[in-house]
């Protein structure tokens, strides 16, 4: 440290300088950075659930689309068809919408004496009672037509809203939720749809980072403020972390690197963890004005002695939460390294820029002889509870380590339980008009979500059509399946018409021939549909299956289920894929199973590395990781137990609890070391460590809980609970380092002097 140090004593002015241009640019990137929450997002772009799912929108279409559900009562009614019909039109003028279909202009297949027509089923706009009885009769009589967009008690409608591709989705939607917001008083419109539903996630993370963040450096404030009673001693530690939160946002917005539901967290983490390492410098530069009343030597002491410390301790935070760079979900490991990049740039902002300001700051001032030493919360703490507490620890030190093993069968007992859910409709509130919208589609239409299965062959055959027709039928026998499509159901549709619209004659012709007339006179009609279910070369089709339930174990019986008939059904008759929305969010839930057991054990080894060098003993860096590893087990153990779900968002608290956590063991280790090293005897030296240090932790940890507590104010449930979950292993993680370490030191070493390696003191922490 000693040339950071001198660095900081000699070009102060130049260090603010570089951080200040830093940071004028970093805010120029943030300034780039955009807000994406698409699951399409959380995977790699060569993950082959993804390809897959790429490759069908690519071949039949874009398959990005916006419901519009519209509620009448009776929508088979004058005024509600009329604006129904008006509202269709002005949804297709939509910058963006490529396609509309709702029952005011969706064709039907009519039989003609030369052939098949395609026309609107509404020929003319109902003014009339009578008028529209007829065209109501014309809809329900189209079993395609009644089921996708009629409700089966005629009080709800579909809009379907088809977005052109490469288009900013977020704004279409936005936009065409000003045109129905305009109808509000002749109809009640919600929209759902994997893009509304994203367009409302997104505007909910962009509210929420517009009133959490004054809340977060609010409470910030108070801690600094209550620790320091002074201006310098709020500023700096805060303009610190605002300086890491802007590079590393700027950073994200420079590579492209858009803000996800994950990424929203970032500066709430940041702002929470970063500001405990401006506040060692700050308290450290402080007495050591006090001591030689010089800001230069005083800055070059503060970095020499704390600045080791700072480093070491913000190392196994970055080791923490950048093991999870090594994840296949996108957005977490998008998240892990941005937060080691994040508290990388913490430190280096809370090591250089800190001590520079203080030194141009008071250059020409010297401390005052009477100068009150800082003040801190520790310093009105009383210490008696704390020392009591060492005192019952050197006393009965199999207490709390028999508590703990309790603790953690108990907490195991409850991992059994806990279930991993990708259920993305919990990231709304359940009053909120997405998740409402949504449900209403699944109860009233069939589900909102589809999978498509793709066949490669020769689909013209009578066969393969056929067969098509009996997975449909299969399907449609599966609970949470029903109002399926497929190129089988056009051909039958074209063999009712041509035959006076007798239903007898809805079926598969016999022959081929028969087969490439029906879809030639359907071509030559000018009808779209078709080349949503088969390509223009008729070698590829796809059946499109509506999924009612968003559960994640019932999702994935499902899908399975439909995986086994896909393969049995069709495999004999061509290539069978099968994707879809739903397959995503199933994948997400095995790479959140699969790649958080990884992360979380290649964090735990990096820190028990870093533990060892830092300490000089591998019994003594396992020792400072059992606390850690024991909130983790009661942090999964309570999930299990209060009924939680496992999902993409909470995943993220083991990384917290790894990063952030294991600072507690190591201030109470190397005050520990500390006073053995003074002379002290292992259990006098326990006692100390607990009256001093203790109080520093439990500041520490109360500040950093009530940072993440603000966000149980946020509109996104996932980071309700993703709050509360880290408050409380932050609790745990503290009050295990205060019981649990102390207690294995009384074990260990019992009152047998304590031999420490000849490393660089890392003690100077607090």
């Amino acid at each position: 440290m000693g040339f950071l140090s001198r660095l900081v004593s000699r070009y102060p002015g130049w260090i603010v300088a570089a951080v200040a241009l830093l940071t004028v640019v970093g805010a120029y990137g943030v300034l780039q950075l955009n807000i994406s929450t698409d699951v399409t997002s959380f995977f790699a772009e060569d993950d082959p659930r993804l390809v897959t799912f790429e490759w069908v929108s690519d071949t039949f279409g874009s398959s990005t689309y916006v419901l519009a559900v519209v509620s009448a009562g009776d929508i088979f009614r004058v005024p509600v068809i009329q604006a129904l019909d008006s509202l269709t039109q002005e949804l297709e003028r939509v910058p963006g919408v490529a396609n509309v279909r709702s029952i005011t202009n969706v064709e039907n297949v009519l039989g003609t004496p030369w052939g098949i027509e395609v026309a609107p089923i509404m020929d003319v706009l109902p003014d009339t009672d009578v008028a529209v009885e007829r065209f109501r009769e014309r809809v329900l009589s189209s079993d395609t037509v009644a089921n996708r967009f009629v409700s089966d008690d005629e009080q709800h409608t579909l809009i379907l809203i088809q977005l052109a591709r490469n288009v900013d989705s977020d704004a279409v939607v936005q936009a065409v939720r000003d045109v129905t917001s305009r109808y509000a008083a002749r109809l009640t419109v919600q929209l759902t749809g994997s893009q509304a539903l994203t367009q409302q996630l997104n505007s909910v993370l962009k509210d929420d980072i517009l009133r959490l963040t004054p809340l977060i450096l609010a409470v910030i404030v108070a801690v600094l403020y209550l620790s320091f009673r002074s201006a310098a001693g709020v500023v700096l530690p805060l303009a610190a972390v605002g300086i890491s939160v802007i590079w590393t946002l700027g950073l994200m917005g420079f590579l492209g690197v858009s803000l996800s539901q994950l990424g929203s967290a970032i500066p709430v983490v940041l702002v929470s963890v970063g500001s405990a390492y401006g506040i060692h410098v700050l308290r450290r530069f402080e007495e050591e004005w006090q001591k030689h009343g010089d800001t230069r030597i005083a800055a070059e002491q503060t970095v020499r002695s704390v600045g080791l410390a700072v480093v070491m301790s913000g190392l196994t935070t970055v080791v923490g939460f950048s093991a999870n760079a090594f994840t296949r979900i996108v957005r977490i490991r998008e998240f892990g390294v941005f937060m080691g990049v994040g508290v990388a740039a913490a430190l280096l902002v809370s090591i250089l820029f800190i001590p520079a300001v203080l030194v141009l700051v008071r250059r020409h001032n010297r401390a005052s002889s009477r100068r009150p030493a800082p003040m801190t919360i520790g310093d009105h703490a009383n210490s008696g509870l704390l020392e009591r507490v060492g005192a019952w620890v050197t006393q009965r030190p199999a207490v709390p380590l028999v508590a703990a093993a309790v603790l953690t069968v108990v907490s195991f007992t409850g991992f059994a339980r806990l279930q991993v859910d990708t259920d993305y409709l919990r990231f709304f509130d359940a009053r909120s008009e997405a998740r409402q919208a949504y449900q209403l589609v699944q109860d009233k239409f069939g589900g909102v979500d589809t999978v498509q299965i793709i066949l490669e062959g020769d689909i013209l055959e009578p066969d393969t059509l056929r067969a098509m027709e009996t997975l449909q039928a299969e399907l449609e026998a599966i609970p949470w399946l029903s109002g399926s499509m497929s190129v089988a159901d056009i051909v039958k549709e074209v063999g009712q018409a041509l035959n006076e619209d007798d239903p007898a004659y809805a079926v598969i012709p016999d022959s081929r021939a028969a087969v490439a007339q029906y879809l030639l006179l359907l071509s030559m009609s000018g009808d779209s549909t078709l080349e949503q279910f088969l390509t223009f070369d008729q070698g590829t089709a796809k059946i499109e299956v509506p999924v009612a339930t968003t559960s994640a174990q019932e999702r994935a019986d499902v899908l399975r289920r439909i995986d086994e008939l896909a393969e049995e059904i069709l495999g004999p008759y061509g290539q069978v894929h099968v994707t879809g929305l739903p397959y995503l969010v199933d994948g997400m839930a095995e790479l959140i199973t699969t790649g958080q057991i990884q992360s979380l054990v290649i964090s735990v080894a990096g820190v028990l590395v870093l533990l060892w060098i830092m300490v000089g003993s591998l019994r003594r860096g396992l020792s400072c990781l059992i606390p850690i590893l024991l909130t983790i087990a009661i942090n999964f153990g309570f999930m299990g137990w209060a009924g939680m779900d496992f999902d993409v968002i909470n995943a993220l608290v083991a990384s917290v609890v790894v990063g952030v956590g294991i600072d507690y063991s190591i201030h109470v280790y190397s005050r520990y070391r500390e006073e053995s090293a003074n002379g002290r005897q292992p259990k006098e030296a326990i006692v100390t460590t607990l009256a001093t240090t203790g109080r520093a932790v439990l500041l520490n940890a109360a500040a950093v809980a009530a940072g993440f507590l603000v966000l149980l104010l946020s509109m996104f449930p996932p980071l309700r609970i993703f709050g509360f979950l880290v408050a409380l292993t932050m609790g745990v993680a503290s009050t295990a380092a205060l019981t649990v370490l102390p207690a294995i030191f009384a074990v260990t070493d019992g009152g047998r002097p304590v031999r420490h390696s000849q490393r660089a003191d890392v003690s100077k922490t607090t």
